[in-house]
This record gives structure tokens, sequence and C-alpha cells, in this order.
């Protein structure tokens, strides 16, 4: 268990199609006493967010199942005005996110899969920290 209080029962909601990667980023946020709250799809973001939850920050897949993508996701929410700051961890984040990243403000962190669980805690804590 960490002994970082500082965030203890944070809300992040997470937007992750694949169970063992969801599963693992779930293990980090409990190690630091938050709660993940699991989206696969954005429809799911979408009732979630309307649903008035009281997210910190938002860590989000880029490539989900079926048509949705992490980045139009976050381009939807910031016309929403929905100032939730977003790490994008994914396979395809440099690939695909890196050249249009500026867009979008709430983008605050950028981390490719695999990660190494130490550089994911210290750019969540950051991400927390420098929250909007």
């Amino acid at each position: 268990m960490n002994t970082n209080t500082e965030f203890n029962k944070a809300i992040i909601l997470v937007v992750e199609d694949d169970d063992i990667s969801f599963f693992l980023v779930e293990e980090i946020l409990a190690s630091y006493g938050m709660k993940a709250v699991r989206a696969k799809s954005k429809d799911e973001v979408m009732q979630l967010i309307q649903a008035d939850e009281d997210f910190e920050m938002i860590i989000m897949d880029v490539m989900l199942e079926g048509s949705d993508n992490g980045y139009s996701i976050a381009c939807e929410l910031a016309a929403m005005q929905i100032n939730l700051p977003i790490m994008i961890v994914s396979a395809w984040a440099t690939a695909v996110l890196k050249p249009d990243r500026k867009k979008i403000s709430n983008i605050k962190e950028v981390l490719d899969k695999p990660f190494n669980i130490e550089n994911f805690k210290k750019l969540l804590l950051k991400t927390l920290k420098n929250k909007i």
C-alpha cells in the first residue's frame, strides 16, 4: 500500500476496453486509495460524465473496440467544456495522437503501452497535482 494519501478517495474514469490493461490500472489506482470507474466505449463515457460523477481525471486508451477512438472522445469532451485532465495510455499514443495533442488542452500526459509502472505512477500523480 502506498503511503501517499493526498489523492485517497479520488475517482478516476478509466476508458479501456482491454480487461488486462484495465485491471493493472485499477490495481495501481487502488494502491493509492483511488477508485477506478471503467468505461469501454464512447457511449459509456458520455453516460458516466452526464451522471455527474465526481471524477478527478480520465485515463484514456486511444484504440477502443468498434469505431470508438480515445482521441475523438477527448475532442468531444473538450467541445462539451468538460475540463477533466486526460492521461492517454495506449500502444498507439504517440503514433496516432502526438501530432494532434496540442489541439486538446485537456490532454496533459501521453504514455505508450507497454508502460513502466513507476513512470505510470509518476505521470498519474503529476496529472492530479496539476489538475485544471
